[in-house]
């Protein structure tokens, strides 16, 4: 079974950001079954975790709670980050796990990028900004990223076909270490090097 953390670095109770992780994570989910695999999904939301990361930052220290955070990080097989974009730019939230988390937390995990917010203007950010902060990090981030603006629109055709194309790259790279779970031309891509 894939460990895949849903992580949320919105800070409303009522999250766009939340909302759009988890729709990628049932087309994941849905995909994994496809694949006759199956996922384990856990949301980690960072607004609940906000004032321990900071402590963190700021002090170089290790709470249980920030322990735990690497931990689940560390043992996912695969994360799905959502943010909303602020000012052309990422949650702080998603910037303090990033940091106190560090490279060693993150390196060689697949993962999809999602981000929400105000307008369509914004839509640019998660390959402008969260994109090369993960490459930094060594993730192996999926190409297909799904910007909504907020709130989510439930009848948009175009942001279910990103969602879908995410979740499949998302799953794909998770199945790639057992390429015999793979449906024909994905097996055939895999062996032929793409």
């Amino acid at each position: 079974m894939a460990k895949i953390e849903v992580v949320s670095a919105g800070t409303s109770a009522a999250s766009a950001s939340t909302e759009l992780a988890m729709r990628i994570s049932s087309a994941t989910d849905s995909t994994l079954r496809s694949y006759a695999m199956s996922g384990e999904f856990s949301l980690l939301d960072l607004k609940s975790h906000a004032l321990q990361l900071m402590q963190s930052f700021i002090d170089y220290s290790r709470t249980a709670a920030v322990q735990d955070l690497a931990s689940r990080i560390a043992q996912a097989d695969a994360l799905i980050i959502s943010t909303p974009i602020l000012n052309a730019g990422y949650s702080p939230l998603l910037k303090l796990l990033v940091d106190v988390i560090g490279r060693d937390g993150l390196s060689g995990k697949p993962v999809v990028l999602a981000g929400t917010g105000g307008s369509d203007r914004h839509c640019l950010a998660l390959d402008l900004s969260v994109r090369p902060l993960l490459s930094h990090m060594k993730c192996a981030v999926t190409d297909t990223s799904v910007f909504s603006r907020a709130p989510l629109q439930h009848r948009d055709e175009a942001l279910h076909q990103r969602i879908h194309r995410a979740a499949e790259e998302l799953a794909t790279s998770i199945a790639q270490e057992r390429p015999g779970r793979l449906p024909g031309p994905q097996r055939a891509a895999l062996a032929a090097g793409g």
